[in-house]
């Protein structure tokens, strides 16, 4: 199957793939940090793909485990050929009759932390401005 083998500054990170590919992606996304959130931005590669629908329309969809880069970080993507991906970090699934969270209870747990702080700051920061 074809397959990306990622490398992050020198070091193998992982090889995805996915049997039956209707679509693979390698992603850099950058976020900045906006005034006064609270959060700061950041720089992050991911991987991903989705399957081919089965005979009954089942759509499965991957995610790898997304690595934070700084400035400077270096991203190697080979196109490959293989027999052996490693796991995603969530599989599921996403068509018409099932939509599955594409989110592990770790990762809204984070997602729940940063809102929380970002909210924390925001309400003793608005109490500041207001006494």
């Amino acid at each position: 199957m074809l397959a990306f083998e990622v490398f992050i500054d020198g070091e193998r990170i992982y090889v995805a793939g996915v049997e039956d590919c209707a679509v693979l992606t390698a992603l850099i996304s950058a976020t900045f940090r906006r005034p006064h959130s609270g959060t700061a931005g950041e720089i992050e590669f991911s991987a991903g793909g989705l399957m081919q629908s089965d005979a009954g329309g089942a759509s499965y969809h991957m995610r790898w485990e997304p690595r934070q880069l700084q400035v400077g970080s270096q991203v190697t993507i080979n196109v490959i050929e293989t027999e052996q991906v490693d796991e995603p970090l969530r599989r599921y699934r996403s068509d018409r009759q099932v939509q599955e969270s594409p989110w592990t209870d770790q990762e809204i747990e984070k997602f729940e932390r940063e809102e929380w702080v970002r909210l924390k700051t925001q309400f003793e920061r608005d109490n500041e401005e207001g006494a």
